[in-house]
């Protein structure tokens, strides 16, 4: 019974941190660094919420397998989730930056941390990429 009740709270304690790196950055920020980003709205797990965009509109998320300033997305991973790039002549400011992507371009970060597109998202608003290990950027 002892064994069942570690179990049970080993879930419990991975169900409330399963969201640990998702991010939140500042309205400032995004708009200070408007020519890399954008806003846009989105609904979020039934919420309504402003996530971090690219300067067409589509959602970018973040990959809890990622180290800051590394990405863990290779191969395959990288035909479902696209990586980010930076936009021609931008210069990028904090909390924004750049890292050598697993496809040999600069790929565009956030707090240190690799952006990717979801390749189900088709439109402005989708937000469709918001697994375990992979979350919307939100912007408060």
């Amino acid at each position: 019974m002892k064994f069942l009740y570690s179990t049970l709270a080993a879930i419990v304690l991975v169900s409330a941190t399963a969201n640990a790196k998702q991010i939140t950055i500042s309205e400032k920020s995004a708009v200070a660094a408007s020519k890399a980003v954008g806003i846009t709205q989105a609904s979020i797990n039934g919420k309504l919420e402003h996530v971090l965009t690219d300067l067409k509109g589509m959602s970018v998320y973040t990959f809890d397998l990622d180290k800051k300033n590394t990405s863990n997305c290779k191969n395959g991973c990288l035909v479902e989730w696209p990586p980010v790039h930076v936009p021609a002549n931008v210069k990028l400011q904090k909390p924004f930056a750049s890292i050598k992507g697993n496809d040999g371009i600069a790929q565009l970060t956030v707090s240190g941390l690799p952006l990717y597109y979801y390749d189900d998202d088709k439109k402005v608003g989708d937000a469709f990429g918001n697994y375990p290990n992979w979350h919307s950027v939100i912007v408060k």
